[in-house]
């Protein structure tokens, strides 16, 4: 967002509260040059709460998603003050925020700072509430560090001023550091070597330490930076290629962690190996991946580490691209890849696409044809790296010689394929594989029963039942009349909403919600459900005007989302009821009852918070009879204690 679009606030106070009140009682923002609604006020709000010195930059989770109540005015103020003259008054709270942490951690440089200030940014839930923002944001972020001067972070020159022989304890060290409790002794153990007796660190280890963590990315950011998928990025780990910092086989580290130095490294000997000559035609990496990897005899690790040791050159690359950047002279490459063209002699085995020529058919079909055993197959590798199904000129003649498809039997009678298989069938020619035999994709018959009969007995063939095709006029097929009275597994998840999906519908069949019609295989392999059965469900969950959402009964019932949870459901004085979806809902007689029955009864917090008092000293109230609860143990059935309004005064 440029500086000239911004909105210039004479005052941010005012415009602050103003923004404050329409995001509680209304549903847009006006006056702001970023926020415009709720999400993005909650965004914002989220962002300034991870910038402050409140929170911790790594550990920040607020719970925003529902309406701010009074008492956190002040602090939706505060947050959203950074943000009021954009972006002049971010850059600014940039520069104090680099200063104020400057001196909270004076062993970190600069550039190390402004790292972890685009971490905190990176991890903010600002990129998916509002996309468009984070990256204003993200854009000022990035000029705020071109303007400072540190495109990257490099370990700090040493200075005469600097004592090399200075030692920190393992107390500074961990707060050097700046990791978990759990990970820290694991890491100084694998990474530093204490130079005394007394467990003292010197100062430069750890300072090339800290260095090297701020630098780790994980292996899906690896990835990201070489332009790989995380499986090949993983393989180059395996070969030795790249070397991870942590990692569970290195020092117990939960993740995998990459030092992009590494990284960086990897990519400028690459750069530094290319030569310039004249060739007729290269190939990229990514057109290697597009249209040569799956008939590659060698690895993507095998490729690299070739390029690493100059035994394959490379003619260009682009470092931008990552490892897609690289170019290769054709001709060598496929020398050493060993693509090799076939030879098309009679004795030489046919793979899947020569059958599917063949046999005028397509790929599942020929797949199905040789599960039940009717074409018979060999594995076998030839010029492709994995094991795939060949079949021989002579096994391929004799399936042919035995066996017609119907593709071949419509061209035999010069007729159209549609149907024919059904037509034969009424002539009283029964397949050997099949749709309503073995669950075959195509229909198999014998080549001796197709030539017994004629073009004219096939032309005759009228009222023939079909499963396939168009059916002929007035006349519906099975299937088309199924439609009409049941819904197939796609067609319910799109009924039922946007996040459900077959595998659901499968779930509530499981959990006996729906019942799926039994045909028998009449309708195919789908799975089909009465309309009126799914309509019903709809009606008693989803579509039921007298049940709540679990997210919106805090609303509802004017209640804290925290004290619904533990005073009314962990208790169990309200009972929720399971869609089969993941979604839970409450009836609203219920929560008519709880409404009715909050309007003189307090839980122990509550009581507590209203009077000023302790949990403890409601407690003890209890002990000297001072007061009395309406429900809760010794009372009634339930775990926690109800109490009259009325106990306000008693206990005050």
């Amino acid at each position: 967002m440029k500086a000239a679009d911004s909105l210039q606030v004479e005052s941010s106070e005012t415009l602050l509260a103003d923004m404050t009140a329409q995001a509680v009682n209304g549903d847009s923002i006006k006056g702001h040059p970023l926020v415009k609604d709720m999400q993005s006020f909650y965004a914002v709000i989220h962002l300034g709460y991870i910038l402050s010195s409140r929170y911790s930059w790594s550990n920040t989770e607020l719970d925003l998603s529902y309406q701010i109540i009074s008492n956190r005015h002040i602090e939706a103020l505060n947050a959203f003050k950074p943000f009021a003259n954009w972006p002049e008054s971010f850059h600014q709270f940039l520069t104090e925020i680099v200063a104020r942490n400057r001196a909270i951690y004076p062993a970190f440089s600069k550039p190390a700072l402004l790292f972890r200030l685009s971490m905190a940014l990176d991890r903010s839930p600002l990129r998916k509430l509002q996309p468009d923002i984070y990256q204003a944001v993200e854009s000022e972020l990035e000029s705020f560090i071109r303007t400072e001067q540190t495109p990257s972070i490099l370990p700090k020159p040493k200075t005469e001023n600097l004592k090399q022989d200075k030692l920190l304890s393992k107390k500074e060290v961990k707060t050097m550091l700046a990791v978990s409790d759990s990970s820290f002794d694991q890491l100084i153990k694998t990474n530093l070597k204490p130079p005394s007796l007394d467990e003292k660190y010197s100062l430069d280890n750890v300072a090339e330490l800290r260095d090297i963590l701020l630098r780790l990315v994980t292996l899906n950011e690896a990835a990201k930076i070489l332009r790989l998928s995380p499986h090949n990025t993983k393989n180059l780990l395996k070969s030795g290629i790249i070397t991870a910092f942590r990692g569970p086989d290195i020092d117990g580290y939960r993740d995998i962690l990459i030092d992009t130095k590494v990284l960086n490294n990897l990519l400028s000997t690459i750069s530094k190996s290319v030569k310039s000559k004249f060739i007729h035609e290269n190939i990229s990496l990514s057109l290697y991946f597009k249209k040569y990897h799956y008939h590659s005899m060698r690895t993507l690790d095998e490729l690299i580490q070739a390029v690493l040791d100059r035994r394959l050159s490379i003619v260009n690359f682009d470092k931008e691209a990552g490892l897609l950047g690289i170019s290769f002279d054709k001709n060598e490459l496929l020398q050493f890849i060993d693509i090799q063209t076939k030879n098309k002699d009679k004795n030489e085995l046919l793979d899947i696409n020569d059958v599917i020529v063949a046999l005028n058919t397509y790929r599942d079909a020929v797949y199905r044809i040789m599960s039940v055993g009717l074409l018979k197959y060999k594995m076998a590798k030839i010029n492709i790296k994995s094991t795939q199904r060949f079949v021989s000129p002579e096994e391929l003649a004799r399936f042919k010689a035995k066996y017609i498809l119907p593709s071949e039997i419509a061209e035999l009678f010069q007729t159209n394929v549609t149907n024919i298989a059904e037509r034969i069938k009424h002539l009283g020619i029964k397949p050997i594989s099949g749709p309503t035999i073995d669950n075959g994709l195509v229909y198999v018959f014998e080549r001796k029963d197709i030539i017994s009969i004629n073009k004219q007995q096939l032309d005759k063939v009228q009222g023939y039942q079909t499963r396939t095709g168009r059916p002929k006029k007035g006349q519906m097929t099975t299937k088309s009349k199924a439609k009409t009275d049941y819904m197939d597994a796609q067609a319910v998840a799109e009924l039922l909403g946007d996040s459900a999906n077959i595998q659901k519908v499968s779930r509530l069949v499981k959990k006996g919600f729906l019942q799926a019609v039994q045909h028998n295989g009449e309708l195919g392999n789908k799975r089909y459900f009465k309309s009126e059965v799914v309509l019903q469900y709809l009606a008693e969950f989803q579509n039921n005007p007298r049940l709540i959402k679990l997210q919106d009964i805090p609303t509802w019932l004017s209640i804290d989302k925290r004290r619904l949870e533990i005073d009314w459901l962990k208790s169990g004085r309200l009972s929720l009821i399971d869609d089969g979806l993941g979604q839970r809902y409450a009836h609203m007689d219920d929560l008519e009852n709880i409404k009715k029955l909050r309007i003189y009864a307090l839980s122990t917090q509550e009581l507590a918070e209203s009077t000023g008092k302790t949990r403890q000293d409601v407690n003890n109230a209890i002990r000297l009879g001072k007061i009395q609860p309406i429900s809760g143990p010794n009372y009634d059935s339930f775990p926690n204690f109800l109490f009259d309004r009325s106990s306000i005064i008693k206990l005050l």
